[in-house]
């Protein structure tokens, strides 16, 4: 959702023009429509909330076919009233020369019964009759221009019929999408619903309580400033529609959908958006991404951007920066050999969002970043790592990506997610000290065709959360102990929820690198499919807890290592 400046395929740029009332626009869209945004503080504790989000995530995207459906349906009908005007003159204007010509050949039949050698004979004033002669010479020459005329205005209105022809197929089309949208809105909505009603009573309260109320990263709409008048009152009207429900498809003023209920604020202060929220993304001004301040939301237009590219000024957590593209918006790396296609490089409060991240060494690299969220991104082709978190990056959420095919350079460094650094390499990240990167959310991710561990968490972090993912580990590599779709060696850390198939030898697996790391953690309610000869769960460090309720399905050693507990 929301208020969207377009970025360039030639370059990255930022919108300047109502930017600073953007975010809160949003922020007060969210809070009236009851939005969730992800917070890395707050996460589902299994995977039947992560799916509801997952199907209000996806039914938000069938609202904006939706929406552009019945866009362009309402651009087409138009078109048509149009087209449909257009022919009626044109059949009027060809009407009236059709009658003119006719009235002026009836004439001349009348007149022209003789042959002009004996009517000039049988003339009483042959003067009189050459001066006739000569001027109907003059009318045929006239009625041929406006034969020709006719002609021209006969093809032109065949021509518009056919093109309203064109539309009306288009239209019909058109309103077939909106209605296909719909049902597709309404089903996933349905089912979400149905999960919901599925949880316990306790368990629903919980999930309200981290979709609705903690917001920690959205600013206070009361509180914003807005850096001009129109701002203001767009900010105004937004903040007016709390408690209007949610209703797809809508733009007010009863009720919105999050790109409706912006097109509604702006229009209250004279600002004119369109319905939908990728066509949005095309107003304002372009300015640099090294420019980018607290509160801007920068789109990506569809295309590819090749180079690598660095985030180097902060958000807020009032005001974050936001990054946002469809997938068919590409940073290339241009090379798996080196370099990080999108850098974050200690910066804070940001979001990367939608877009496709490839051919890169490494796909998202994250030095030193809080309070950040990488949400539904894919990120493939990659020569290492595709999204790596570390040098104290805390509090941040991984969640909703795709991400395939690494490991292309060399199968040893493959992970899909991975998080920290490891102890060879603190000297080198981290001046020798322990790479604290703590509390960090790893959410609904899909991962697959890695040559190393779906998720490796290394030595040093603590208290993070690995929440309703899934893994396929078919193509591991099986060396290097690359043999697992999850490798934990911090601790204090949730594994919930999270589904694997295919693996070489285990499910999940826990070591001891370095003295007091590689315990404390937790593995509850997981399905490990693991199609090979170890455990479910393999935890070769002591303090680890797996329950009952997980399950291992064809794991040759059974479900874990260590006694299950309830």
């Amino acid at each position: 959702m929301g208020f969207h400046r377009r970025l360039a395929p030639s370059g990255f740029d930022r919108g300047v023009s109502a930017a600073g009332a953007a975010l809160t626009v949003l922020s007060a869209a969210a809070a009236a429509l009851g939005a969730a945004v992800p917070s890395a503080t707050a996460a589902p504790t299994d995977h039947t909330r992560a799916e509801v989000d997952r199907l209000y995530t996806a039914a938000e995207e069938a609202t904006e076919s939706y929406n552009r459906a019945d866009e362009r349906a309402d651009e087409l009908r138009e078109q048509v009233t149009r087209a449909q005007d257009r022919i009626a003159r044109q059949q009027l204007r060809v009407n009236t020369m059709r009658e003119a010509l006719g009235s002026l050949a009836g004439a001349q039949y009348r007149a022209g019964g003789l042959d002009p050698s004996l009517a000039l004979l049988f003339s009483d004033n042959p003067d009189e009759y050459l001066e006739k002669a000569a001027a109907l010479d003059r009318i045929n020459l006239h009625q041929a221009a406006e034969l020709r005329e006719l002609q021209a205005a006969m093809r032109e209105l065949a021509q518009e019929r056919a093109e309203a022809t064109g539309t009306l197929t288009e239209l019909e089309r058109s309103r077939k999408a909106v209605a296909a949208h719909k049902r597709t809105v309404e089903r996933k909505l349905a089912k979400a619903r149905a999960l919901l009603n599925s949880l316990p009573s306790a368990d629903r309260a919980a999930y309200d309580r981290a979709s609705r109320s903690d917001r920690a990263d959205l600013p206070d709409p009361g509180t914003a400033v807005a850096p001009s008048a129109r701002a203001a009152a767009a900010v105004a009207a937004a903040r007016a529609a709390l408690g209007s429900p949610y209703v797809w498809g809508s733009n007010g003023p009863s009720g919105f959908d999050c790109s409706g209920l912006m097109q509604w604020s702006y229009a209250k202060a004279g600002v004119s958006l369109p319905r939908t929220s990728q066509a949005q993304r095309y107003a304002g001004h372009q300015i640099p991404l090294s420019q980018a301040q607290p509160g801007d939301s920068i789109s990506l237009a569809s295309g590819t951007y090749t180079g690598n590219f660095t985030a180097g000024n902060s958000g807020t957590a009032a005001k974050p920066i936001f990054l946002c593209g469809g997938s068919g918006a590409v940073i290339d790396g241009g090379g798996t050999d080196d370099g990080y296609a999108f850098h974050l490089n200690h910066v804070s409060y940001w979001r990367l969002v939608g877009f496709t991240v490839r051919d890169a060494q490494k796909g998202v690299m994250a030095d030193g970043v809080v309070g950040t969220v990488i949400q539904g991104l894919t990120v493939e082709q990659i020569g290492d790592e595709g999204i790596h978190l570390r040098d104290f990056s805390s509090d941040n959420m991984v969640r909703d990506n795709t991400v395939h095919t690494t490991g292309l350079r060399r199968e040893k460094y493959g992970e899909g997610i991975y998080i920290g650094t490891a102890k060879s390499n603190w000297c080198t990240v981290t001046n020798c000290k322990i790479d604290t990167s703590d509390r960090n959310v790893v959410l609904g991710n899909h991962i697959s065709d890695t040559t190393a561990e779906s998720i490796d968490i290394k030595e040093g972090t603590s208290d993070g959360k690995v929440i309703g993912n899934t893994f396929d580990g078919s193509k591991l590599s099986g060396s290097h102990n690359n043999d697992s779709w999850v490798d934990v060696k911090g601790n204090g850390w949730l594994f919930q929820g999270n589904t694997g198939s295919h693996s070489p030898l285990d499910g999940f697996q826990s070591h001891r690198i370095v003295e007091g790391w590689g315990t404390g953690n937790t593995f509850q309610d997981n399905i490990a499919n693991v199609d090979g000869p170890g455990y479910g769960f393999h935890l070769t460090s002591d303090g680890n807890k797996v329950t009952c309720d997980n399950k291992a399905n064809d794991a040759a050693e059974g479900l874990a290592n260590i006694t299950c507990t309830s």
